[in-house]
């Protein structure tokens, strides 16, 4: 499955990286390893958003995109975990 997203998306999300953008109800949820985690409640739905700042130093971005996209493998590590599964995106890229 290809997730696409717009030029506007990945320079907003660039720009985080230096200066994490945590207006409107971002609450500081756990840090481990130099990794902070906010998260952010929908009311709607009853989920959580969240946004993942700091450097994995040992772990390179293939493994950390495996691990984070096996779901299966997902629900044994993270205790957080009740249900997951993957949403069709609703960006349209001119695809």
């Amino acid at each position: 499955m290809s997730l696409h997203f717009t030029d506007e998306q990945f320079q907003e999300a660039w720009k985080e990286l230096d200066e994490p953008q945590l207006e409107g109800g971002w609450e500081f949820f756990t840090e481990t390893m130099g990794v902070k985690i906010y998260r952010l409640y929908h009311k709607e739905t009853g989920l959580y958003e969240y946004k993942v700042f700091g450097v994995l130093a040992i772990c390179n971005p293939e493994l950390c995109a495996d691990v984070y996209m096996d779901l299966a493998y997902r629900k044994k590590w993270d205790s957080y975990v009740k249900g997951q599964w993957t949403m069709p995106s609703k960006l349209n890229c001119g695809d």
